[in-house]
């Protein structure tokens, strides 16, 4: 089960990263009857490329969604090679490791969010605006971050659930082991018989009851 989860948390880490890449990198994170606004730029509606916006015209609102944005992606790309490396290298990342990513999961939803801002931004107009595929995956990646973050936290549940019983499975044999070592108690009773032989009888005890008996006899040269 904590497999699956692993493999379903790196899933879900690349998709909200690619979802993260096209909210930062479209020219279109908004939209109006003119064209389309993103924060690489401006698109007009029938235009053949996209436009750099002048800084001049960038707002102090739109600067902050934009450097946001360019957070969560710095971020998710972190989260992705992360979830990759912890995939395949469980064993010495240590269940411990996961409550860390969904920390960096939730980071980076929240920056995801916090890009939104630049919609309130002046560069934008008093127009009405609509949202666009940008902003579309700007909001559907930090749903996806927020599933992530569940996941995450299921794999390091499910993570030290199996640790505790597989040191539970071998503490007892290590235990009974040691008690066999240090409790085995060895009785011998020698018989001297009429003829001179000896029937040495040695008698093993174990902890758990068990008995093992030896006898030997000896006959005199």
């Amino acid at each position: 089960m904590a497999n699956s989860c692993r493999l379903f948390v790196l899933l879900l880490s690349l998709s909200a990263f690619c979802l993260t890449s096209v909210a930062l990198f479209s020219c279109g994170f908004v939209q109006n009857e003119s064209g389309t606004v993103g924060y690489l730029g401006w698109h007009l509606r029938g235009g053949e490329k996209c436009q750099s916006i002048d800084v001049e015209s960038q707002d102090g609102i739109y600067k902050a969604g934009l450097a946001f944005a360019v957070i969560a992606w710095i971020f998710s790309t972190m989260s992705l090679i992360t979830s990759f490396v912890m995939l395949f290298s469980f064993s010495s990342a240590g269940p411990a490791s996961f409550p860390c990513l969904s920390c960096l999961f939730l980071f980076t939803a929240m920056c995801n969010g916090l890009s939104l801002m630049s919609l309130s931004s002046s560069l934008l107009g008093d127009v009405k605006l609509n949202l666009d595929v940008g902003a579309e995956c700007a909001i559907a990646s930090i749903f996806i971050y927020l599933f992530a973050t569940c996941f995450a936290i299921k794999a390091s549940v499910g993570g030290d659930d199996a640790e505790s019983r597989d040191r539970g499975a071998a503490e007892p044999l290590l235990d009974d082991d040691n008690s066999m070592s240090e409790d085995v108690i060895v009785t011998t009773t020698e018989k001297e018989m009429e003829d001179g032989s000896k029937i040495i009888e040695r008698v093993t005890t174990y902890p758990d009851g068990r008995k093992e008996i030896t006898t030997t006899t000896e006959t005199p040269v």
